[in-house]
This record gives C-alpha cells, sequence and structure tokens, in this order.
C-alpha cells in the first residue's frame, strides 16, 4: 500500500516535471494556451453569476412621504427588543415612523449604533384633540396620564403640539391612537422584517 502511494507522487512529480519543461522550451506559449482555454470555459458561468446577482440584486428605496412631498432616508434596523429598535447609523435627531406613516419613537440620539424606544414604552408628550377641546397630556409606558384628572371620552391622542413636526402629524392624521367611551386605545405600528422606518430630521438642531 506505501508502495503504491509512492508510486503515485513520483508518478505526479514527472508529469509537473514535464510540463514545467514543455512549458519552458516553448517560451511560456503552453502556459498561455491553458489560460486562455479555462478563461473562454469560464466566461458564460461568470456572465450567468452577473445575472444571477443583478436579478437578486435589491436596491436602496428612497419612500415619498406626501406631506413633505420629497425623499427620506430610509433606516437600517438591525434587530428589535420589546421595548425598542436597534438602528445603524442615524446622524441627526428626529421623528421615525414607518413608511406607512405610524409614528414609532423619537430618535433623540445619534451615532452608528442607536437604540429607539418604541413610544408606547417610552415617556412621551401628547396633545388630546376632541371636537370642543384641545388638552395636554403624557404617555408612559402606554398609559395615557391627563392632567387634573380630566374626563375625556372621545378624542384623539397626537404627539404634543410644542413638539417639532405635531401640525403635520396631525394633518396628516398620524396620531397615538384615540380614546372611545374613556378608553385609550393605541394605534401601534406592525412592526415585521419587511417593515421600513424612515426618520423626520428634528429641524430646531443644527
Amino acid at each position: 500500500m506505501r508502495k503504491n502511494k509512492i508510486e503515485i507522487l513520483l508518478f505526479s512529480l514527472l508529469i509537473l516535471l514535464s510540463i514545467f519543461l514543455l512549458n519552458f522550451l516553448s517560451s511560456n506559449n503552453l502556459a498561455h494556451n491553458v489560460s486562455s482555454f479555462y478563461t473562454k470555459l469560464s466566461y458564460p458561468f461568470f456572465i450567468f453569476r452577473n445575472f444571477l446577482n443583478n436579478a437578486l440584486k435589491k436596491d436602496e428605496t428612497n419612500y415619498i412621504v406626501k406631506l413633505f412631498d420629497e425623499n427620506l432616508e430610509v433606516l437600517t434596523p438591525l434587530s428589535y427588543t420589546v421595548d425598542g429598535i436597534y438602528f445603524y447609523k442615524i446622524d441627526n435627531p428626529g421623528l421615525v415612523i414607518t413608511a406607512d406613516k405610524k409614528f414609532v419613537g423619537i430618535a433623540e440620539r445619534t451615532g452608528k449604533f442607536v437604540f429607539i424606544r418604541k413610544w408606547w414604552y417610552d415617556t412621551i408628550d401628547v396633545t388630546i384633540v376632541s371636537d370642543n377641546f384641545e388638552t395636554e397630556a403624557i404617555i408612559r409606558n402606554g398609559e395615557l396620564e391627563v392632567e387634573d384628572n380630566i374626563s375625556i371620552n372621545f378624542g384623539k391622542v397626537f404627539l404634543s403640539k410644542y413638539q417639532p413636526y405635531s401640525y403635520l402629524l396631525h394633518k396628516e392624521d398620524i396620531s397615538l391612537g384615540e380614546i372611545k367611551d374613556g378608553i385609550f386605545i393605541k394605534n401601534i405600528p406592525d412592526i415585521t422584517f419587511k417593515t421600513k422606518f424612515i426618520i423626520l430630521k428634528n429641524y430646531l438642531i443644527k
């Protein structure tokens, strides 16, 4: 068995030496011809690989939010937790909403890896709008707290009118929920792997 292995090894070395000698005597023409042959042989596979890459390539998409009628940056989510989302590279503070215009939370920090707390796990100043009046309130961990224990039976809950973009969010009916028969019903976005997020940059911070 050992003898067979030695014979195979010697035979392989003999073939390699013969190829080297032939290539030397032919002034590298042999190597050039072999290289050209394999280049032509592999070219169809190269074209096919490029075709597959282009077919499967996902282009970056800019979503147009009609309240601005301009392209807004699509954020890159990294992972989800129960109370928030990790995003990659947020350069400006602002409001994070989904592409279908559901409020998600407030980006207060910037950096390469940024955690955004979902508004229903955060403390958010809000404005309650009903047919007869408006009043300020607070959402704390998903619970609506109204000052002076004012009884409100019906109304919509928006981001506080003292916050950036509050008027436009109200105009586009991007609410955090509504009150029906005195019960606060939260408008929580359906967050999946396919959800696209955009940020409305805080225009008050330069």
